[in-house]
């Protein structure tokens, strides 16, 4: 419980994410709205902290350069 995970996105062109994962063991967005594209030489930053009582990645930062 507790653990951190930080994702980093980066994509040479436009990209769409496809989705992420909200069943157990996914992703789960407090206060924070999930990426759904990648811009063109971009990096995203995603910050996540694992929630064992629930069994969720509670994803609580995304950050974009800008």
């Amino acid at each position: 419980n507790g653990q951190k995970l930080t994702i980093r996105i980066y994509a040479a062109s436009l990209q769409t994410i496809s989705s992420w994962s909200n069943s157990s063991g996914g992703y789960r967005a407090i206060g924070v709205t999930l990426p759904v594209t990648a811009q063109a030489d971009k990096t995203i930053y995603v910050g996540c902290i694992w929630n064992s009582t629930d069994s969720f990645w509670d994803v609580v930062a995304v950050a974009t350069q800008g």
